[in-house]
């Protein structure tokens, strides 16, 4: 077995970045050699070019490193975001195959085995924490964030069922940083939406009523619609919002 897959297994996914840190003083001709080498015996393989992993022991080819490593690799400020931000926390009510992760590199999506990862072009300076995975750092959007992003854009959430039945694993949230994180979006469609989906969860979460009354101080009066201009809208008057009739259903479920 060949050094650089002794250092790299069971590290997860690994960028010719890692190998400058790890062989610091070698030159990038050394370096390359060390990964055709590798690539040559089979003992790594490519995820895309420039990022690499080994197999485990004992693991088919069909082994696929942890997705979230992988999407924390594509960019050096990657942030895991929406659904798969739901994921890290340990909140998805279904699997998805789709990663995103917010970056300021305009780079493309692609497709590594069943997974797909996809960019979503932000910055992001709040609202982050971090979690270790495989002994690696990952970047992911903070509980309260997670739910503010998704609620914005539900179709990244997988749906508003998805949506509603994922953070209600939640048995808690910080509803003084929730508020603060709007103030942040500044976005008059968002607080009729979070307070749309406080209000069914309120005795979930323990919200106040003064909560929810602050929040419909900061929606305006035209219109907003949660899922775009549905077929068979129904308009919920206190907060300006026009939901799909299934949400009843939905709703009644949850």
């Amino acid at each position: 077995m060949l050094k650089l897959t002794r250092d790299f297994l069971n590290r997860g996914p690994f960028r010719f970045k890692d190998l400058e840190t790890k062989y610091e003083g070698n030159t990038p001709k050394t370096l390359r050699n060390y990964i055709y080498y590798a690539l040559e015996k089979g003992e790594i393989k490519t995820i895309k070019p420039g990022l690499y992993y080994v197999v485990p022991f004992g693991q088919t080819d069909d082994y696929i490193p942890d997705p979230f490593l992988i999407a924390s690799k594509l960019s050096p400020d990657a942030v895991i975001a929406y659904h798969a931000a739901l994921a890290l926390h340990g909140a998805t009510y279904s699997e998805s195959k789709r990663i995103h992760f917010f970056t300021r590199k305009v780079t493309r999506k692609f497709q590594f085995k069943d997974y797909e990862f996809i960019p979503v072009q932000k910055a992001v300076d709040w609202g982050i924490e971090t979690k270790t995975r495989e002994g690696e750092v990952v970047r992911v959007t903070d509980r309260e964030r997670t739910i503010l992003d998704n609620i914005d854009n539900v179709n990244y959430a997988g749906g508003f069922e998805e949506l509603l039945k994922s953070i209600e694993v939640f048995p808690s949230i910080d509803l003084l940083k929730l508020e603060s994180y709007l103030e942040k979006f500044g976005k008059k469609i968002l607080y009729a939406k979070t307070g749309f989906v406080l209000e069914q969860l309120k005795s979930h979460w323990n919200v106040s009523e003064g909560l929810l009354t602050k929040l419909q101080k900061q929606v305006e009066h035209r219109l907003f619609y949660f899922e775009g201009k549905p077929i068979d809208g129904k308009l919920i008057s206190r907060w300006n919002l026009v939901v799909p009739k299934k949400f009843d259903l939905l709703l009644e479920s949850a």
